[in-house]
């Protein structure tokens, strides 16, 4: 991959990085994610925008975040429930 190229979301030492779309097209930021929260957070406030990246940013959360029972219980729910729980846990 080009060194150069935009990349929306990424790992990155543990933490995943978002390209902050909020500050497009004037700047190109990310934001470096720790937590469960800070995902649903950029999702409420718009810095995550389009449906492929939300749908890749909640689902970051299932797959590093939530506990086995946490996990079930969404599943049991389907792909719609997982945004929905993201944005309501926000």
């Amino acid at each position: 991959m080009n060194d150069s190229a935009v990349q929306p979301l990424r790992w990155e030492g543990g933490a995943l990085v978002l390209l902050d779309q909020r500050r497009l097209p004037q700047e190109e930021a990310y934001l470096h994610i720790q937590h469960e929260d800070g995902v649903a957070t950029a999702i409420r406030d718009m810095a995550v925008r389009g449906a492929p990246a939300i749908g890749v940013a909640a689902g970051s959360i299932v797959s590093n975040y939530v506990s086995e029972k946490t996990l079930q219980y969404v599943a049991g729910i389907g792909f719609i429930g997982i945004g929905i729980w993201t944005l309501v846990k926000a």
